[in-house]
């Protein structure tokens, strides 16, 4: 009736060619990831970040004691000018 014979080698015949499929899929995707960005960039941003809230408000409020002090010192010269 059948040929077992034949059916079992074009069985095999079509994983081996899916497997090619897959594993050229695979490749490719592995092969543009080069151009996708880093995930996990060397950078260190937390260094940025204020280790503590205390820090944050002192950077902050040193920031506005700053402005508040080049806007006399701009108001002050105003005044000056005027008189």
């Amino acid at each position: 009736m059948y040929n077992y014979n034949k059916v079992y080698k074009s069985i095999i015949g079509v994983g081996v060619s899916m497997t090619r499929i897959v594993k050229s899929a695979i490749q490719s995707v592995f092969c543009h990831a080069s151009s996708m960005p880093d995930l996990w960039p060397n950078t260190d941003y937390q260094k940025h970040v204020p280790k503590s809230a205390r820090e944050l408000a002192e950077v902050n409020w040193k920031r506005t004691g700053d402005s508040l002090q080049k806007a006399m010192k701009c108001v002050g010269e105003e005044n000056d000018s005027k008189k």
